[in-house]
């Protein structure tokens, strides 16, 4: 026996002339397999809501719930209406909503329907927030977060999250949370797999940044932050991680990376602005993917830079001070690691082939960097989103959004979706302005190599 979702009546068949829809099911196994999974649950102390669109048929979404309705997820409206139509009321519609499906929606939240949608976009939370104007009535959304990069969604510490949530609270629409989605998961094979798609979902952090300029004058860096680690099976905090080094470290990691993947293979001098103590493991990290022969420094008080020489030097690195101009023209790597407001150099001082890493812009009015030197760069970032917004390249984001220049990520790179470096000419630009996924990640991993961690 099945449940026709299209409003008719149940049709019968047998397995050699099955009717259509039609679900062939053993009760027995099924009930067995439901017991094993409520029974999992309720240790976790996790809420059920199956994903009807399998098996289609409200006779069995009923079994979950011990003969009742309970809350579901669905693929289409069409689903949602069947589902509604035989008492279940608690639906999220889990594909991103388009504006000719509203209607809809409205039409089931006024039969008394908890019906929420699921959005990824600021055009999408517009034009929600306008149906929920003209109709009057509420249209709660989720914000879809892409947490592994294989699905639709906001990648994690994208700034685009936050506005589509406050497109969602001023248009008079209702924000009811985030949905994380592991798209890895449905390429999953076997139980190891599918139990790290699972964390991907689960995985939640907070990360606490703070920067205290006196703090230079103390002897200590002026930038620190904590990570809060969660426990989403209970919503509560799970562990703390003081990260102000471990920030410093993912950072200088990422640039690395960059210097990897978009430097030249032959790249021997390295060019840093900036003495602080990011400074420091920039020079670190980027030494350990380049054989640099030289570093030059330049620092704005010769007091400081001696201090920080002697650390590299101790460190093992021939490291001289150098003033701005004579360094970039030697640069075959820049590394910028400084507060500016304003270029540090002249853009006419670039040699080509050289590779540039900006990480002290990360805010509003920020910059390290001339744009005339962005205009004929090749240009790379951790993510687009952010780096237009409050990264280096917010100074030509007008440039970016019409196309005039092109900006991609470096995973891009890494995953071979965009090109790298394309000949020993190109001059070649990462914003390292950093995302949230680097934070979790690595709090995590330092986590998990704990003994008896949580």
């Amino acid at each position: 026996m099945s449940h026709d979702l299209t409003g008719g009546a149940p049709s019968a068949g047998t397995l050699d002339e099955p009717g259509t829809p039609f679900l062939a099911l053993d009760p027995g196994k099924a009930e067995a397999n439901i017991a094993r999974l409520r029974g999992r649950l309720d240790a976790l102390g996790a809420e059920l809501r199956p994903h009807v669109k399998t098996v289609k048929s409200v006779d069995v979404a009923r079994m979950l719930f011990n003969g009742r309705p309970g809350p579901i997820t669905v693929s289409t409206l069409a689903e949602a209406e069947a589902f509604a139509e035989a008492g279940f009321t608690d639906i999220l519609y889990a594909v991103g909503i388009a504006p000719d499906k509203l209607g809809r929606v409205i039409a089931l939240r006024e039969r008394g329907v908890d019906l929420v949608v699921l959005l990824d976009s600021l055009e999408q939370a517009a034009y929600v927030a306008r149906a929920a104007r003209t109709g009057e009535t509420r249209i709660p959304a989720l914000i879809e977060v892409d947490c592994d990069g294989h699905r639709g969604g906001v990648l994690p510490g994208d700034p685009a999250a936050r506005q589509i949530a406050q497109a969602l609270v001023d248009g008079g629409a209702g924000l009811r949370g985030v949905l994380t989605h592991a798209g890895e998961s449905y390429f999953a094979d076997g139980p190891v797999a599918l139990a790290a798609a699972a964390d991907n979902e689960r995985r939640c952090a907070l990360k606490i940044g703070s920067y205290w300029p006196g703090n230079a004058d103390r002897g200590i860096p002026r930038h620190s932050s904590i990570v809060l680690l969660f426990d989403q099976t209970v919503g509560r905090l799970a562990a703390t991680v003081e990260a102000g080094t471990v920030n410093a470290y993912r950072t200088a990691a990422a640039d690395a990376v960059a210097v990897d993947a978009l430097a030249r293979a032959d790249a021997s001098t390295l060019t840093v602005f900036g003495t602080g103590h990011q400074a420091l493991y920039e020079c670190a990290a980027v030494s350990r993917v380049r054989p640099f022969d030289t570093i030059h420094v330049v620092a704005r008080s010769a007091e400081r830079g001696e201090r920080f020489l002697a650390e590299l030097s101790r460190r093992g690195l021939c490291v001289r001070l150098t003033t701005a101009r004579e360094a970039c023209l030697d640069a075959d790597v820049i590394v910028t690691a400084t507060t500016a407001r304003s270029p540090l150099f002249d853009a006419d001082w670039i040699r080509p082939g050289t590779h540039i890493a900006s990480m002290g812009s990360d805010a509003h009015g920020k910059q390290e960097l001339p744009p005339t030197l962005l205009k004929k760069a090749r240009l790379f970032c951790d993510l687009p989103t952010q780096s237009v917004a409050i990264g280096e390249f917010q100074n030509i984001a007008d440039l970016v959004a019409d196309g005039t220049l092109r900006l991609d990520a470096l995973g891009d790179v890494l995953t071979g979706k965009a090109e790298g470096r394309r000949t020993p000419e190109d001059i070649t630009v990462f914003d390292s302005s950093g995302i949230a996924l680097q934070d979790l990640s690595v709090a995590t991993a330092l986590l998990n190599a704990v003994p008896n961690a949580p």
